[in-house]
């Protein structure tokens, strides 16, 4: 499991600027206090509408409502912050994740945070960032990247989104034949920033809704 997670993260798509097992992980929640969400900043590029590839089939099975309350979670080694719903597990990183190899979703390099409910899938939400190598460009890193994505994934409906201002782009589609992702990244003051829901089961329009508002929310420090 671990090899097979660790090549997903490094599948995620870039923004430019200046990646499934049968039950989800239980972290240790992780909060700096609940709130009503605020009514969200429209972000560009930014949409809750699922994408025919990330949501292939509706589930049969009922899954919760668009979370009211946020908590927010900030990292001072990985320089940003974000609002996730307050009921979610969340595990912070608790080392750094070098310039040059692969990640997954069990490393303690990555934060994540747990949807309470598994059925009718267990549902991650994923940032992971890394520094970029000594003297690599962002053009460079993304070239690394969708050299990646074309191993072990088929990724479709690109286009451009921002993140707290930071133009990009981010795609929809399904990894080694079992994991669903709707993919974003950024490459902001010299890290690259990759950020993406992964579930075993097809992403709904509220999963995808409620990532939405997870990555509007998306500030860097």
């Amino acid at each position: 499991m671990r090899s097979r997670l660790a090549r997903l993260v490094a599948i995620t798509t870039i923004v430019v600027s200046g990646c499934g097992s049968a039950a989800a992980p239980t972290p240790a929640a992780t909060t700096s206090g609940s709130s009503p969400a605020p009514t969200p900043a429209a972000t560009p590029g930014v949409t809750a509408t699922p994408s025919a590839t990330a949501v292939e089939t509706a589930s049969s099975a009922p899954e919760a409502t668009m979370p009211v309350t946020w908590s927010t979670f900030s990292s001072a080694a990985h320089r940003y912050a974000v609002q996730y719903p307050a009921d979610w597990k969340g595990t912070p990183a608790t080392q750094e994740w070098p310039a040059d190899g692969f990640s997954f979703q069990d490393d303690p390099a990555v934060d994540k945070w747990a949807r309470p409910e598994t059925n009718p899938s267990w549902v991650l939400f994923i940032v992971s960032t890394q520094p970029l190598k000594a003297g690599e460009t962002e053009a460079q890193r993304i070239a690394r990247l969708d050299a990646d994505n074309g191993t072990v994934c088929k990724l479709s409906n690109r286009r451009a989104i921002t993140v707290d201002g930071v133009a990009g782009r981010r795609e929809d589609g399904k990894c080694f034949g079992t994991d669903y992702i709707s993919e974003a990244a950024v490459i902001h003051d010299g890290r690259s920033y990759l950020i993406f829901p992964l579930s075993a089961g097809t992403l709904s329009a509220t999963t995808l809704a409620t990532f939405d508002r997870f990555l509007a929310s998306f500030k860097f420090n």
